[in-house]
């Protein structure tokens, strides 16, 4: 909040403490002679008027100047809250893109080994970080395009932890019959689908995000 007064203020103060000490000062000047009896009464009446006006405008002055400080100092207090909201979100994000990056490239350098996969995917790591995503309140992100975004993310992140948890408990399967004898072999892990559906989101809803700090 702003301190100190302006010049205008300080010289409408004094005017106001000077207007106050005006039967004082009439006092004085009726020892004096200066001015005759029976003005003394009109000029005291006419300076007590004045300093009442004086003091009524000053405090409007003193007030709306107060309030616009509350409001600047509000307004910063809400760009600042808001700023920190959306580097959460865009935190979160990151991590989420960074587990995905970990889980695709251990599939791909595992070529597609499902051991593998099921001993790198974290599960609870995982679900944390989707939970993190999912309780991000939408209403918050301002513009429809965040909204949107922020919805295709959350889905994408959210089938790719479901294809991964189908990949890895057998349940992703295929019977194929070679010479009337059943083979099973696992169905490949479609992660890129959901891992660029997952990255574009990211990076529309970064930019509408971002384009809201500007």
């Amino acid at each position: 909040m702003e301190k100190g007064f302006s010049r205008l203020e300080s010289a409408l103060l004094v005017l106001i403490v000077a207007s106050g000490f005006c039967p004082v000062f009439i006092q004085i000047l009726e020892v004096t002679k200066d001015i005759p009896k029976d003005k003394m009464g009109d000029y005291a009446t006419w300076f007590s008027g004045a300093g009442t006006i004086v003091a009524v405008f000053t405090a409007y002055l003193v007030g709306e100047r107060q309030a616009n400080a509350a409001r600047k100092q509000s307004e910063a207090q809400e760009r600042k809250r808001h700023g920190e909201q959306i580097a959460s979100i865009f935190a979160i994000l990151e991590s989420c893109e960074t587990e995905i990056n970990r889980l695709a490239d251990e599939y791909e350098r595992n070529a597609g080994g499902r051991l593998a996969l099921a001993l790198s995917f974290e599960e609870p790591i995982f679900n944390a970080l989707l939970n993190a995503l999912m309780g991000i309140n939408l209403a918050t992100l301002g513009t429809h395009i965040a909204i949107t975004q922020m919805v295709l993310a959350q889905q994408a992140l959210f089938r790719l932890g479901e294809a991964i948890d189908e990949y890895c408990s057998d349940r992703g399967e295929t019977i194929i019959y070679t010479d009337g004898q059943p083979a099973i072999y696992p169905e490949p892990l479609r992660l890129k689908p959901w891992k660029n559906a997952f990255m574009g989101a990211h990076q529309k809803l970064r930019a509408a995000l971002t384009a809201r700090l500007e």
